[in-house]
C-alpha cells in the first residue's frame, strides 16, 4: 500500500469492547429493531447516544462512540445495519437507517494469474509513461487535424461526437485545453453504500477537483461530501435518483456516449459540446479497451464463461486514471463485494464482476500508480 494513502477505521460492533457492544444491542433492541422488524422511516433508537470515540458508556443512558457499522444483531432478518448520526439540539443522536444493506449476489472471486497483473501494470505504465491521447482535449483535437491516422490507433475520431459527425474548424477551441496534471489532486466519488458512517465528506471536499455522480448529495454530506467540479451525468428513466437536486458543474461533465448528452442535453448546446453552460469531458477508445481487455483477459484466465459487462465506476475510474489530467487520484465508494448504492438498495447487477474491478484498482494502488482506494 502506497505510503500516502491513509485509510480511517471503522468502528464495529466488538471493537469498542464488550460493554459498548451491549449498550448498542440494548438500545437497538428499545428501538423495536429484532430479528424480524424493523424501525420506521428515520425510526430513533431509544435514549440518547453521544460521540467521544472512546467506546465508553457514558451519562445518563448515553453511549460515546463513533459512528460505523453495525454488525449481528438479530440472526436472519438484517445482518449489517448502518448507525447513522443526526446532529439535533446540540448533541449527536444515533439513527438506525430505515433499510437492511443490500446482500451481493455476486461470487466468490477467483484471483487471476500473474500475466493478467502484468498485463494490466503494463498498461497502467503506458497510461502514465507514454504521450497518449485518451481524452479528447484541445491538444489532441488539433494532433487529430494534423494526421488522424498516425494518433494512437484511435479509430473513432471526434467527429462522432456532434450531430452531423462532422468536426467544426473551430474544434480546438470546443474542447478543453488541458495539460497533464492539471486538475491537480483528484477525489472520484462512485456511489457504494460502504460510503456511509465514514464521514469521509470533509476529505473528499478538500481535493483540488471532485468528481462524482449526480445522484444524490444533500442528506449524504458528511459522507460523500458536498463539491462536484466533475460530474458523470447519469440519467435514466427507471432511475429517479438522478439529477434530482439540481446539480451544477464547476469545470466539466462526462457522459456515457453521445446518445446520452443528445437525450438530455439542451439543443442549443450540442454544436458547442456543453452542458448547463460547461464543457464536456469526453475519452478517447484507448481506456475503454483497457476496460474490455480486463475482462476477456479475465474470462479466459479463470475460465468464466458467464456473461459479463463492466459497471460506469469502473470505467470512469479507469477513464481519469488514463487521462493523466490528475497528480493523484483518491477512489470513494467502490464496493469490493457489490452490495447496494449508498442512496438506495439497488444491489449490483452479477454481470458487473466487482471482485475482478475491485482487484484492478488495487493493483493500480499497490503498484503506485498514483492511486489510492478506499471504502
Amino acid at each position: 500500500m502506497p505510503e500516502f494513502c491513509g485509510f480511517a477505521p471503522t468502528l464495529q460492533v466488538g471493537s469498542a469492547g464488550a460493554g459498548a457492544d451491549r449498550r448498542i444491542r440494548h438500545l437497538l433492541s428499545n428501538s423495536g429493531v429484532g430479528r424480524d422488524n424493523a424501525p420506521g422511516d428515520g425510526a430513533p433508537v431509544s435514549g440518547d447516544v453521544d460521540v467521544s470515540g472512546d467506546g465508553d458508556v457514558s451519562g445518563d443512558g448515553e453511549l460515546a462512540i463513533n459512528g460505523g457499522l453495525v454488525r449481528g444483531v438479530g440472526h436472519t432478518a438484517w445482518r449489517r445495519r448502518r448507525v447513522l448520526m443526526a446532529v439535533k439540539k446540540g448533541h449527536v443522536a444515533f439513527q438506525v437507517a430505515d433499510r437492511k444493506l443490500s446482500t451481493s449476489r455476486q461470487p466468490d472471486f477467483k484471483p487471476p494469474s500473474d500475466s493478467f497483473r502484468r498485463e494490466m501494470v503494463s498498461t497502467f505504465r503506458a497510461w502514465r509513461d507514454e504521450d497518449l491521447c485518451t481524452v479528447w482535449t484541445k491538444q489532441c483535437i488539433l494532433e487529430w487535424h494534423k494526421n488522424s491516422s498516425r494518433v494512437w490507433g484511435i479509430k473513432k475520431g471526434p467527429a462522432t461526437l456532434f450531430l452531423d459527425s462532422k468536426l467544426p474548424e473551430n474544434a480546438g477551441e470546443i474542447f478543453p485545453d488541458l495539460d497533464r496534471g492539471a486538475l491537480g489532486s483528484c477525489a472520484l466519488v462512485a456511489v457504494a453504500d460502504g460510503m456511509l458512517g465514514k464521514k469521509r465528506g470533509p476529505e473528499i471536499d478538500a481535493h483540488d477537483t471532485v468528481f462524482r455522480y449526480n445522484g444524490p448529495i444533500k442528506a449524504y454530506a458528511r459522507d460523500v461530501g458536498t463539491r462536484g467540479d466533475v460530474f458523470y451525468w447519469k440519467q435514466r428513466r427507471d432511475e429517479k435518483q438522478y439529477g434530482v437536486e439540481g446539480q451544477k458543474a464547476t469545470k466539466f461533465y462526462i457522459w456515457k456516449d453521445f446518445a446520452k448528452y443528445k437525450m438530455f442535453g439542451d439543443k442549443n448546446e450540442l454544436s458547442q459540446q456543453t452542458f448547463k453552460g460547461r464543457k464536456n469531458l469526453w475519452e478517447t477508445h484507448l481506456s475503454a479497451e483497457a476496460v474490455s481487455k480486463a475482462y476477456n483477459m479475465y474470462a479466459a484466465d479463470v475460465k468464466d464463461k458467464s456473461k459479463h459487462s463492466s459497471s460506469g465506476g469502473f470505467k470512469l475510474a479507469l477513464s481519469v486514471l488514463a487521462s493523466g489530467l490528475c497528480t493523484r487520484l483518491d477512489l470513494y465508494g467502490f464496493s469490493s463485494y457489490g452490495g447496494g448504492r449508498y442512496f438506495k438498495n439497488a444491489v449490483v447487477n452479477v454481470v458487473h464482476k466487482i471482485g475482478l474491478e475491485h482487484y484492478v484498482l488495487r493493483v493500480a494502488m499497490e503498484d503506485k500508480f498514483g492511486v489510492c482506494l478506499y471504502d
